[in-house]
Formats: structure tokens, C-alpha cells, sequence
């Protein structure tokens, strides 16, 4: 396939004697790593165009248009699209980028098109890949899906992907291909994260986005003036408002000329919403007329209709660059337009614009949920006993207290003077949820005879100098009726024992459990219910964990 592509676009390059690239204009491309001094190309997967440049000696390459030999065209690399980029002497190591994809549209250092070594066949080894040149992190999508998911057969080998499609390992006995919709092909060749509890992909995660227009180059024009993008419904809007029709180019100071860019692309993905938008943008340069200009941000659709919310400023009233917080100007209708796709920027008639940068942050949207933790086995105290896993604080704090201690005594470990101390941790809140309950259950007992009359229990919060820090609770193990070695098993509802101060600690991400000297514990268990703004009050027990 490649040496067919590559043969018949260099027939087309000598029909076009490709000469100066257009690329000083074009928008912003797409950045990634190569072998150093590689051509890379990107194809249009919809038209068979290529676009191609070369790799710094570092490996770094940024395709904005065809520069060298074998692109056949001269021109920018389109803004929207798909595209299959690859080196030109490993195309089969290539990889699927769409432009038309927020997280991909400016590529990053996620698009390594390096040539790979036949590594061969790997292994796993406690959930981890290895083969002949790297051992792979237990959290990488390959050990995901070799080793925990079993979606993938270690000993063919890491494989490649084409076309958004990927394709086992050269040691395969048995090559497979999967469609580019597979979740293998999503993981491994389009970036989507996989879940390694459920193996799926997971839904909404919070991104950021940077997209530029021009160059900010103090409105010089000696790379040519850059061109924006204004969308055919914003430039019928201008041509209904104005005498003249168009749009200026960035850099462009003449007069009686409005400028306009479209924003598009700005669709969130994976059920994420945009919670936030900062335009920054310089302007300036104007002739003597531009004083009573203005700008505005707004929502054009195709017929040249202006719809949803706006805002709009005279530029006298801004420094010359600027940033703009769209959130804190238009408000959550001004962003909840913005997920419809697109945003347009409009500059008035005697104004020149150097360059713009929109920033753009998606978030999930909050979902009551519940989650559960359990630590030891509840076997009524039988041997072996199940190690705990106090915080380096916590340990330091017991040791602070119980000097000759030793440490920690672990679950069902029957002992005198020795503290027992558990950290739960990894509870932290996500999505703009808050913890509005949480209920800790322990099986306690067994205690040295009448020692453990006298211990108590302790729900705090112990920070990594082994201080404690926040709200504290405790109680004697006789108002639980554990008494002469007696056992029971306790349930403290948090929010109630410790209020909300207490459940918006945990929100730190920890809770710390302590019993003293001469009681054993079986096991525990943690629930927390996580609720959004307006639900719940941390008061109550939370629901039961599905």
C-alpha cells in the first residue's frame, strides 16, 4: 500500500512542481514526535490529499501544510477532518487523529508516529505487559488490555494501527484486525480510556482545550497575514450589517473592513458540558477612525441569523490585549450555546486583530452516586490475620502515642498495648459532587480480658507530620457494650457522630480509624454517599451502596 501511495504522489508532485509551501499563513497544525529528521505526512482520509514536512533533529514535528515531497498540495492542512498521519518509511505504525475532536485537533505528544522495533511476543506479570523492549505500567491501555481485560493476546505483541483501525503484533499466529468502532481500536488508536474494573471505555472526563487563530506576532506581516475563519452564516450576517462585505485578514490595519472568526469544533464529548471559556485576543493597529469600534462574541447560524445570547464591548474600554471570561459575561447560557459547536468573534470596521486564543474547559455533570470500601475479612478473627494499611501519618501519630508499641497491630491480631490504626483513603469527591454521608462499620473485640474495659475508638483526620488536623470523633468501646473481651460489630453514621465539618474533610481524601491498646478488630467497611450541589445535607447515612 505504501510504496502504490507513495509512487503515484510523486507522479503527482512532478505534475505540480511543488515549490513554496502556503504554510507562513495557515492556521495552527498538528504536533507530534517522529524519528528525527523523518518526513512525516498527514492524508486526508476522506480526499487521499497528503500533506508532508519534516522532523526537527529532535523528533518534533508541526504539519500546517504541504512543505516537502511526497504532499500533493501546496496548501494549509485542513482545519476539520480526519487524517491518518505516519512516517513515510512506517506508514503501518501510523495513527488516526481527528481534527474535528477538541483533544486531538492540535495533535500533542500522545501522536507518536516513531517507527516501532519488532519487540515480539510479551507476557503479564501482576497485571503488567512486557516484551522484548519495554515493560509496560500496570495503568497503560496495552497491560489494560493484555493482561487485565484479557482483550488482547500478549504474545502476538504490541500491533499498529491504520486508518483508526488496530492490528495485532507481528508474532500473532493468528493476525487479527479490528474495526476502528472495537473498543481495542478505541483505546489503542484513538486515545479513548479504558475502565480496567468494568473494561469499557469510561464515559465523561474533564478536559481542556487551547484553540488559536493568526499569530501573535505584533500584527507583523512579514510571515503574510493570517486568515481567519468565518463561518458563511457570520459572513451573510456581516454583508447584512455592513457596506462591505468579508472579513479583513489578521494583521490587516486598513479601514472599512469588519473582521470575523468562527470558532468551530467546540462540541463537548463523552457526556462532558463546558464550564468555563477564556477569550484572549489583541487588537489594535486601527486607523484614525477606530475609536468608537466595538467587538463582539455571538452565535450566527447558517442563514445569517444572530441566535442565543451575545456580548458585546467598545474596545476603547480594553487594554489593547485582553482576556475575556465568558462565563463571567454571558453567563451559563452563553456556554451552554458554546456546546452547540461553534463560537463567532467580530471585530468593527476600523480595527485590526493580531491573533486570538480561546480556552475551553469541559466538566462531567455531578451524579448522585454511592461507593464502598472494605478493609480485612470478616472471618470472626481468624488466622491469618490481613495486614492494615495505616497512613505514614497516622503510623508516626501512633508511634507518637505508643512508643514502645511498634506500630500498628493488624486485623485480628490479638495483643495488649499496641494501638491499631487503619487509613481509608482515595474517597475524594469528583465532578463538582460533595460527600453528604458516610457510615463506618467495624466487627471489635476480643479483647486481653478486662485491659480492654478502658479503650476507646477514634474517627480523625492525621496529616503527613503525624499531626491531627480537622474534626475529631470518639467513644469508649463500653458505650458499644464491648466489655471483657467481648465482641460487636459498630456502626457510626459520620455525618451524624461529626456534622458536616467532619464529611467535608473526608472530602480531602481520607478518614483515619483508631482503637486502642488491647481490642482487636476483625474488618471494616466504609460507605460514602456523594451527592450535587442542593442534594443532601450531610446529616444522614447514606443509601445502600449497589
Amino acid at each position: 500500500m505504501f510504496s502504490t501511495r507513495l509512487a503515484a504522489a510523486l507522479a503527482v508532485m512532478g505534475a505540480i512542481a511543488l515549490t513554496a509551501s502556503t504554510s507562513g499563513a495557515c492556521p495552527i497544525g498538528v504536533q507530534g514526535i517522529a524519528d528525527p529528521n523523518s518526513v512525516v505526512c498527514a492524508e486526508d482520509t476522506s480526499t487521499g490529499v497528503l500533506y508532508c514536512d519534516v522532523a526537527d533533529a529532535s523528533g518534533n514535528f508541526n504539519i500546517i501544510g504541504g512543505a516537502v515531497p511526497p504532499s500533493t498540495s501546496s496548501g494549509c492542512l485542513p482545519t476539520g477532518g480526519t487524517f491518518t498521519f505516519y512516517e513515510v518509511v512506517c506508514e503501518q505504525d501510523g495513527m488516526f487523529v481527528d481534527r474535528d475532536d477538541p483533544a486531538q485537533q492540535y495533535g500533542g505528544d500522545w501522536l507518536d508516529l516513531r517507527c516501532r522495533v519488532d519487540c515480539g511476543g510479551g507476557k503479564c506479570d501482576h497485571g503488567s505487559y512486557t516484551d522484548g523492549c519495554q515493560s509496560y505500567a500496570s495503568t497503560s491501555p496495552v497491560s489494560i488490555l493484555m493482561c487485565q481485560c484479557d482483550l488482547l493476546d500478549p504474545l502476538c505483541g504490541v500491533g499498529s494501527c491504520s486508518g483508526g483501525a488496530y492490528s495485532t503484533g507481528a508474532s500473532c499466529a493468528t493476525p487479527v484486525s479490528y474495526a476502528p468502532s472495537s473498543l481495542v481500536s478505541q483505546v489503542m488508536c484513538d486515545g479513548a480510556t479504558i475502565n480496567p474494573d468494568t473494561c469499557t471505555t469510561e464515559g465523561c472526563h474533564p478536559y481542556s482545550v487551547d484553540l488559536t487563530a493568526g499569530v501573535c506576532d505584533a500584527f507583523s506581516t512579514a510571515n503574510g497575514a493570517e486568515t481567519p475563519s468565518p463561518s458563511a452564516g457570520l459572513l451573510t450576517y456581516i454583508s447584512s450589517v455592513y457596506s462591505v462585505s468579508g472579513s479583513r485578514a489578521f494583521d490587516d490595519p486598513h479601514a472599512n473592513q469588519w473582521f470575523g472568526h468562527t470558532f468551530t469544533g467546540l462540541a463537548p464529548k463523552n457526556g462532558s458540558r463546558i464550564c468555563g471559556a477564556k477569550l484572549s485576543a489583541t487588537v489594535g493597529k486601527g486607523t484614525e477612525l477606530n475609536s468608537n469600534d466595538s467587538l463582539a462574541l455571538m452565535f450566527v447560524d447558517g442563514t445569517g441569523t444572530r441566535i442565543g445570547p451575545s456580548y458585546g464591548a467598545a474596545l476603547s474600554s480594553l487594554t489593547p490585549s485582553f482576556t475575556i471570561d465568558i462565563g463571567a459575561v454571558g453567563g451559563p447560557a452563553m456556554l451552554a450555546q458554546m456546546e452547540n459547536g461553534w463560537l463567532d468573534f467580530i471585530v468593527q470596521d476600523d480595527t485590526a486583530v493580531d491573533c486570538l486564543d480561546l480556552q475551553i474547559d469541559y466538566c462531567c455533570p455531578c451524579e448522585p452516586s454511592t461507593d464502598s470500601v472494605t478493609a480485612g475479612t470478616c472471618d470472626a478473627f481468624a488466622s491469618p490475620s490481613e495486614a492494615v494499611s495505616p497512613s505514614a501519618g497516622l503510623g508516626a501519630y501512633i508511634a507518637a502515642v505508643y512508643p514502645a508499641s511498634g506500630g500498628s497491630r493488624d486485623f485480628d491480631e490479638i495483643t495488649s498495648d499496641r494501638g491499631r490504626g487503619h487509613t481509608v483513603s482515595g474517597r475524594a469527591p469528583s465532578h463538582g459532587a460533595h460527600i453528604c454521608g458516610a457510615e463506618l462499620t467495624a466487627t471489635i473485640g476480643k479483647g486481653v480480658g478486662k485491659l480492654a474495659n478502658n479503650d476507646s475508638l477514634a474517627l480523625m483526620f492525621v496529616d503527613g507530620s503525624g499531626t491531627p488536623v480537622g474534626t475529631s470523633f470518639s467513644a469508649s468501646l463500653s458505650s458499644y457494650g464491648i466489655l471483657n473481651g467481648s465482641t460487636a460489630t459498630v456502626s457510626i453514621n459520620v455525618g451524624a457522630v461529626g456534622g458536616p465539618a467532619m464529611l467535608a474533610q473526608m472530602e480531602s481524601g481520607w478518614l483515619d480509624f483508631l482503637v486502642q491498646d488491647d481490642t482487636a478488630v476483625d474488618c471494616l467497611s466504609l460507605k460514602v454517599a456523594y451527592c450535587c450541589k442542593g442534594n443532601g445535607t450531610g446529616g444522614g447515612a447514606p443509601p445502600p451502596t449497589k
